[in-house]
């Protein structure tokens, strides 16, 4: 068997309680400043967006590993642009930004797949997200 250190501070991130999860570690929660820190920060790394279906609105988190210039993008199922949600210098650690289903107008969009987009430095991904109404 192959193990994976990636530096997690058990004593501040993880928690063993036999009440909760059947006695198996879990997350502690860890918000600061409205960041959601119980993610160890691993690397640059976008994840699933949160609810997924969603309506009317979904949670987009990121990690980086160092601070950089951060584009993320909502494409429709064509790949027209819908709307710019972070174009900016963000510092390293976990970010979130709220997608409320509006196109860059503010007007709400149809139902139906979604694609976001994360560039930030040498890391470029996309992920898929569905609205439902």
């Amino acid at each position: 068997m192959t193990y994976t250190t990636l530096d997690w501070d058990f004593e501040n991130i993880w928690e063993i309680s036999p009440e909760i999860n059947n006695g198996y570690p879990y997350f502690r929660n860890q918000i600061v400043n409205g960041v959601d820190n119980t993610i160890p920060n691993i690397g640059h790394v976008l994840f699933q967006n949160y609810p997924n279906p969603f309506n009317p609105e979904t949670i987009i988190k990121f990690s980086l590993d160092s601070e950089s210039l951060v584009i993320i993008n909502i494409y429709n199922i064509r790949g027209q642009k819908v709307k710019s949600l972070v174009n900016d210098t963000k510092t390293s650690g976990n970010h979130q930004v709220i997608w409320n289903g509006s196109d860059e107008s503010g007007l709400s969009v149809s139902s139906g797949i979604y694609f976001y987009r994360m560039q930030a430095n040498y890391f470029t991904t996309t992920k898929k997200m569905l609205l439902l109404k």
